[in-house]
């Protein structure tokens, strides 16, 4: 979904709130959004596209627009919305959206419970109430 217009419309909005979980998406912030910003601004080639939008709270979105900062957003293969921002000082932070509602990642490594004997568990127990 994508708009020829600098003013994103409610429709593309809406998506980027629900997208992002209704939660600033500026790292280590929890605001609730306020504005639906540009990542790239309009005046240095950013689009009104889905790709290039993402959910800020205000106080995010005016320090964003301080001088020496940058971010672009993109959509990884197979993942994700990410926004990548570069601060003044040169240090690169990428803010993932949260999963939709209803959806999780898959766990990074699974870890394998070897079945029991019920008969030990059994045996666990009986000594449990021998105790008691």
């Amino acid at each position: 979904m994508d708009s020829r217009a600098r003013i994103v419309p409610q429709g593309l909005a809406t998506l980027i709130r629900t997208r992002d979980s209704g939660i600033c998406r500026t790292l280590f912030c929890d605001a609730p959004i306020r504005h639906i910003d540009h990542a790239t601004g309009i005046a240095n080639g950013g689009e009104t596209v889905e790709e290039d939008l993402q959910g800020l709270c205000e106080g995010c979105n005016y320090a964003k627009q301080a001088p020496g900062w940058t971010a672009t957003g993109h959509h990884p293969p197979h993942g994700r919305h990410q926004v990548t921002t570069t601060t003044p000082t040169g240090h690169t932070y990428v803010s993932t959206a949260p999963p939709l509602p209803g959806w999780a990642d898959p766990p990074r490594h699974l870890t394998v419970v070897e079945p029991q004997d019920p008969s030990d568990l059994l045996a666990e127990y009986e000594l449990i109430d021998d105790a008691a």
